[in-house]
């Protein structure tokens, strides 16, 4: 689908009534998003053990009952459920609006279960089953920018494909508040794609093509419903570090030479040009950051 066509039915669904849901039937009957392609599935479970793997190297310490948070938790929550199959003991999971579908939590765990993943048996058939089953707790809509969480409260964190969809001043308080709920010597891991998202649909356009546009010209194809902040890989670092937070492993998707060259036959719209092409040019980053 080209990708202009694809941005303006989004915003014309994101500014009527019930604009989440309608999304959502959209992207289930339509595009087929949900419940995730296998690629997809494949990839949530490989950013699951990255998350689990920083979480066991570089927190200070681990205990048994230690707490684990994830914010922007989605429609199908399906990395929390790997977590829960792993053995983490409670998870408290928010999203700033509640878009949680019972069924794609139910379709996940069959997935994970035909794959040999540890989870209980019963259908979940509301939030309280998840809460009573799995010891998930999910809180929506709950702000991730102010949680009325207990300060040092809990003892990791995860996002992952999350950040790029909020705009910068509201990472920040985010950021913050995460910094404040997290015991010392803890962590966040954090996993952001930097790509332009309209060409995971139109291949005419590269993974760079909003950087072409200023930030007036980017407002008409920008919507609540996909909006992309376009942060560079410089951008969340020094929001992360400013935050008080120590950067202590990242692994950066650096811009191959097909990539660079792309970029500099891009006319870069003003907010870009002038910048690092190797900084810009990232299109995933993985950071671990310690309190």
């Amino acid at each position: 689908m080209n990708w202009k066509i694809k941005a303006a039915i989004q915003k014309t669904l994101g500014s009527m009534p019930f604009s989440d849901r309608l999304n959502y039937l959209l992207q289930r009957f339509v595009s087929k998003g949900y419940p995730a392609p296998e690629t997809i599935f494949q990839k949530k479970i490989m950013n699951s053990d990255r998350h689990l793997q920083a979480y066991k190297t570089y927190s200070k310490v681990t205990g048994k009952e230690d707490i684990f948070f994830e914010f922007g938790a989605g429609w199908d929550i399906l990395i929390p459920l790997i977590y829960a199959s792993k053995g983490v003991w409670k998870q408290i999971v928010i999203d700033i609006s509640d878009l949680l579908k019972l069924s794609l939590v139910r379709s996940n765990i069959a997935r994970l279960k035909s794959k040999g993943f540890n989870l209980p048996d019963g259908e979940i058939l509301s939030k309280a089953d998840l809460q009573s089953k799995l010891n998930i707790h999910f809180l929506a809509p709950h702000d991730g920018r102010a949680t009325g969480f207990d300060e040092n409260s809990v003892q990791f964190i995860s996002n992952t494909d999350t950040l790029e969809h909020i705009p910068q001043k509201d990472i920040i308080l985010i950021t913050r508040e995460c910094y404040r709920i997290l015991a010392p010597g803890r962590v966040m891991s954090c996993v952001i794609d930097l790509r332009d998202h309209y060409a995971y649909f139109d291949n005419t356009i590269s993974f760079y093509n909003f950087l072409s546009f200023s930030e007036e010209a980017w407002k008409p194809y920008d919507n609540n419903l996909h909006y992309q902040n376009r942060l560079r890989y410089s951008d969340y670092k020094k929001i992360f570090e400013d935050c008080g937070f120590t950067i202590v492993f990242e692994q950066c998707e650096k811009p191959s030479t097909a990539d660079l060259k792309i970029l500099k036959n891009l006319t870069l719209a003003p907010e870009f040009a002038g910048r690092d092409l190797e900084d810009i040019g990232v299109k995933e980053i993985w950071m671990v950051l310690r309190k």
